[in-house]
């Protein structure tokens, strides 16, 4: 069918071919299809048939990395007649590695053909593979609600102005953010790059939120490096 494949869909893939014998008796005529990788031959159903005597069979044949289906039209397919089929493939998505799918298809027989004539017995037609993703970010914030802050209970309200601070609980209460990025596709994200940003200072350039760690980044991301961690090196 016409459209696009949606890398990681399962929906199967269709195409609808139609034979036309417009000439003499065709003997030992053949529909040949060239599979690309990133799909598998499944079944055939046939759509409509106007020669009444042929029953028409469809196999796979696999070659190295090549798949080729090779459907029998009729040994003859008889004159002015035609034959409809529906092909179904299932993709194989963890395959695929192109920008569009090629199916090669074209149809033989063993009768003589006039060049001029052949211009119809072979297509190609190129399913465009697509990239679709839906990604999810959710956040929680410990604790979840708002807080009070008392100024005498830390920084230099605690220790004085000629006091320093050394250990973490001395410079506020702590909060923390948690992230959980979700992709659910259909379509797997080669790479993704997540930005946060958050007030570390104040625009007197006074601590507002002292970062105590890097983030912590569950497998296979990556954290790149963050600036100003625990730069007073606190306990």
């Amino acid at each position: 069918d016409a459209g696009e494949y949606v890398l990681g869909s399962e929906k199967d893939l269709v195409a609808t071919a139609r034979v036309q014998n417009a000439g003499d008796d065709a003997f030992e005529a053949k529909l040949v299809v060239q599979v690309p990788r990133g799909a598998a031959f499944t079944k055939f159903l046939l759509l409509a048939n106007t020669a009444v005597d042929v029953t028409p069979i469809c196999s796979s044949n696999t070659k190295g990395d090549l798949e080729e289906v090779v459907c029998d039209m009729g040994n003859p397919l008889p004159a002015l007649t035609n034959v409809s089929l529906e092909l179904v493939f299932q993709p194989k998505h963890d395959q695929v590695n192109d920008t569009a799918l090629e199916f090669h298809v074209r149809a033989t027989s063993t009768n003589p053909e006039a060049d001029l004539n052949t211009y119809d017995n072979h297509m190609a037609l190129a399913l465009p593979v697509t990239v679709k993703t839906l990604i999810d970010i959710k956040g929680i914030s410990w604790p979840d609600g708002p807080f009070d802050y008392n100024a005498s209970l830390y920084g230099m309200g605690l220790v004085g102005e000629e006091g320093s601070i050394t250990h973490e609980r001395e410079i506020g209460p702590q909060v923390t953010h948690v992230y959980d990025v979700t992709n659910r596709g259909p379509s797997d994200l080669p790479s993704a790059l997540i930005f946060l940003l958050w007030p570390t200072r104040t625009l007197t350039d006074d601590p507002l939120l002292y970062l105590l760690d890097a983030p912590d980044v569950a497998q296979p991301a990556v954290c790149h490096s963050v600036p100003d961690v625990n730069y007073l090196g606190l306990e």
